[in-house]
């Protein structure tokens, strides 16, 4: 049996572009607006008890559709 190449993380300040681009269409329009959203909601999850932003690798990086 194979090992899945796919692995689950919390996202941390380093994933706010990949996941901008990932979300772009759900996000406001202007670049700066949409990378302090992303910025600022990861830093607010981590206060928040029971609750993850997570993201999925392959081979070590961030998928995108």
């Amino acid at each position: 049996m194979s090992r899945s190449s796919v692995t689950l993380r919390d996202a941390t300040l380093a994933d706010v572009e990949n996941l901008a681009l990932l979300w772009q269409p759900f996000l406001r329009r202007g670049v700066d607006e949409q990378l302090h959203d992303l910025a600022t909601a990861i830093e607010q999850i981590g206060d928040r008890p029971g609750e993850r932003l997570v993201v999925a690798e392959y081979d070590g990086e961030i998928g995108r559709a």
